[in-house]
């Protein structure tokens, strides 16, 4: 171990006068690039008091949980910048007395070392989020907002071009209504910050800064001037850079390639969970910037409340299938269904309306879950070179029944989700052509179902009335024959 010194501990909900050593606890160690913004130090804490509070949950812990943060001597008077109201020392500190207190107990001490390297950088990537002992709350605002101009020592430098010509029409609508604007900066102090942040209206922030702050205080945030989107593909941002370069982390909340947005974070009963940070939004976009804001102020805060979780059932009688309700976020959903319902039904024969791009790539990420689980599941996958896509609207005429059938070959893996109406037939699941006892998955908007075709995946559909799905496949294009198929690969 380095020639360290102890300086000091903090104790809660246990009455062990022990202290943390770095040879039994959960080390944090801080280097001079971790040590002094919000984001890091969030992320490098959270996870410890995560870990102490899954431990407690889970029953494997056998009393408080110890965590040691080892800090250069060097840093401990150090500020990132003269005008800072405290050290970077002191605003860890300020964290670990200010967070929610794991329910087993938690033992944190520090150790300063002069032997210490303060720029062995210590990695960090902002998935974990650990709570204020108090959030912010509809029922105690006050008549402001806080904003978060970007900073020039800031290295987010990627949205700060999209951030003023948002921000500007925005301001004049929170003057307009009387609000006062409360400014705040790296160097507000942090319980000044904490005392705003808790009682704003909203918050707006480049992402980056305070946006991370208000994480831990749920306090309502727009993220002004980036919009990665909620899909698999999020972590290419502006002008397709990568979300991953030297001095700054892969991700924010979660998003990139296999978290899609989802952070480790506690509910309101202190269970770990892995979800959305449900109180920031993020827009690069004026007009729904103005949206967020005007909808905001008047009191209505349900673009920031927690959306519907999708439910998922699997099936493995007659063969293997998903079904997932609420797959795709309301507007989305609502956004294809409206488009898809201004296409008339025309004769007695299905329409369909082919896509020459892809407007839910999430679909994507998750069928193709099916080529993992095959090893696992025993699912079975016809056998392929390559995998495209091709994506249209069916228009289904009323009183229509489609004969029983498997999966054309070149389709792999197939996808659909049920537009509308709100009540119709949805598909029918078979063991074999002789089988008088189908299975439905029932139709329900907004519901996806997965399945991969092969020779024993007989199925069919109906309708009542005119019906309209989002019909989506992954395919061999060596196996396409159809020509206008083959044009309209993705």
């Amino acid at each position: 171990m380095l020639n360290s010194k102890y300086l000091k501990t903090y104790r809660y909900n246990t009455d062990s006068d022990e202290i943390a050593t770095p040879d039994d606890s959960h080390v944090i160690r801080f280097c001079i690039h971790t040590m002094n913004t919000y984001a890091p130090v969030i992320d490098k804490l959270s996870e410890a008091f995560l870990s102490a509070q899954l431990a407690f949950q889970e029953g494997y812990s056998k009393g408080p949980k110890k965590i040691c943060i080892l800090v250069s001597s060097r840093l401990t008077e150090y500020k990132f910048k003269p005008e800072d109201p405290e050290t970077s020392f002191e605003r860890i500190e300020w964290f670990i007395q200010n967070f929610k207190k794991p329910a087993g107990g938690v033992i944190v001490s520090f150790y300063a070392s002069s032997e210490h390297d303060i720029h062995l950088d210590s990695h960090w990537s902002l998935t974990k989020l650990w709570q204020t002992e108090k959030t912010w709350n509809s029922r105690d605002v006050g008549d402001y907002v806080t904003v978060h101009l970007p900073e020039a020592s800031s290295n987010v430098t990627w949205n700060k071009q999209n951030f003023y010509p948002i921000w500007n029409n925005i301001e004049e609508d929170i003057l307009d209504r009387g609000l006062e604007i409360k400014y705040v900066s790296y160097t507000t102090p942090y319980q000044e910050l904490y005392d705003l942040m808790i009682r704003s209206r909203l918050h707006l922030s480049y992402v980056g800064a305070s946006y991370i702050f208000a994480g831990i205080t749920k306090t309502p945030t727009l993220g002004l001037g980036v919009d990665r989107g909620k899909n698999a593909e999020s972590h290419y941002i502006v002008d397709g850079l990568p979300f991953y370069y030297s001095g700054y982390p892969k991700n924010i909340w979660g998003t990139g390639p296999m978290q899609e947005d989802r952070v480790m974070q506690i509910d309101d009963d202190m269970k770990v969970k892995n979800d959305y940070v449900h109180h920031v939004v993020e827009t690069a976009q004026q007009t729904k910037a103005d949206e967020y804001v005007h909808q905001v102020l008047g009191g209505d805060y349900s673009s920031f409340s927690e959306p519907k979780k999708p439910q998922a059932t699997i099936g493995t009688d007659p063969w293997f299938y998903i079904a997932v309700d609420d797959f795709l976020p309301t507007e989305q959903f609502e956004n294809l269904r409206d488009d898809a319902l201004r296409i008339a039904a025309d004769g007695d024969q299905v329409q369909r309306q082919i896509f020459n791009h892809d407007p839910t790539p999430q679909i994507e990420s998750f069928i193709r879950t099916f080529l993992k689980a095959q090893s696992t599941s025993g699912v079975r996958i016809r056998p392929h070179r390559e995998l495209k896509k091709f994506i249209h609207y069916a228009v289904t005429p009323a009183n229509f029944n489609h004969a029983m059938h498997v999966e054309a070959e070149f389709k792999i893996m197939s996808a659909v989700l049920y537009l509308g109406p709100e009540e119709n037939i949805g598909t029918r699941l078979y063991k074999s052509p002789e089988d008088q006892n189908p299975i439905e998955v029932e139709w329900v908007p907004n519901r996806l179902f997965v399945f991969c075709g092969h020779d024993h995946t007989w199925h069919d559909y109906a309708s009542t009335n005119t019906r309209y799905t989002y019909n989506y496949f992954l395919v061999d294009p060596h196996v396409v024959q159809n020509a206008e198929y083959k044009d309209n690969l993705i």
